[in-house]
């Protein structure tokens, strides 16, 4: 069943299926009532709720490491697990659901020491607790669901990498590199299929005054303004780009 499982996770094609294929795996596996699959964020240092089964994600909050019991239980690197909530009401408190809730866990995912994120289950079918052999069980599924978060993570951060490198920095428009190559593709497109093609390139008025006049950082915070208005205008197949200074294109 593993196997099916690694390849059902390598078959999602973007990380909010692979969340939810990881939750539905837990609910069908071991009968969780409710459960949340909260994602550790490097930046924020807090968990956010990804995927959820049994709860509204606005509901399940995001706690920093070390804070919460999804947050102490990542800082810690251990499970928690809670027969009777009825005898832990520190944990009762904490637990989304409600005065009828039985049982929880509270799984951490990590991977080679990285933090990725934590498991949070709440009750299962006809009020049958969680037991030890289901934090055995986690402990099999926990290698599979963590190598796909991290799979994710580097994903995602790769993205980040190219869209730095195709990016402006001050005004997060499309820099002049790559307009340049994006604008040949555009001509040869617009020759394939007969289609006009438009080319604007702009300026702003006066600028070197104005930066003389109000210092750079003014200056600054008008190219990001102009960028905006620039952004806000245009449809989905144009392109715009920092040509440089304070000029802009837009094919």
């Amino acid at each position: 069943q593993w196997q099916d499982f690694a390849h059902l996770l390598a078959t999602r094609v973007n990380a909010p299926e692979t969340y939810s294929a990881i939750v539905e795996k837990l609910v069908t596996s071991l009968g969780a009532e409710r459960v949340s699959l909260l994602i550790y964020n490097e930046e924020s240092k807090k968990l956010l709720c990804k995927a959820a089964s049994g709860l509204n994600h606005d509901m399940v909050s995001g706690p920093r490491i070390g804070e919460g019991i999804a947050g102490v239980v990542l800082e810690r690197g251990e499970p928690l697990l809670v027969r009777d909530l009825r005898e832990q009401a520190w944990v009762a408190e904490r637990v989304h659901g409600n005065a009828s809730s039985n049982s929880f866990i509270s799984f951490p995912l990590v991977s080679g020491g990285k933090r990725l994120g934590v498991i949070n289950l709440t009750d299962r079918a006809r009020q049958q607790s969680f037991v030890a052999s289901d934090l055995d069980w986690l402990k099999l599924f926990a290698p599979y669901a963590a190598a796909a978060l991290e799979r994710i993570d580097l994903h995602e951060k790769a993205q980040r990498f190219q869209l730095l490198a195709i990016t402006d920095p001050l005004t997060g428009l499309l820099n002049r590199r790559y307009l340049e190559e994006r604008f040949a593709q555009e001509i040869e497109r617009s020759k394939r299929y007969q289609f006009p093609l438009s080319f604007v390139m702009m300026a702003i008025d006066r600028f070197k005054s104005f930066n003389d006049t109000f210092g750079h950082q003014a200056g600054d915070e008008v190219l990001r303004e102009t960028a905006h208005c620039i952004r806000k205008s245009l449809r989905n197949f144009d392109v715009a780009a920092r040509y440089g200074g304070e000029e802009f294109i837009v094919v």
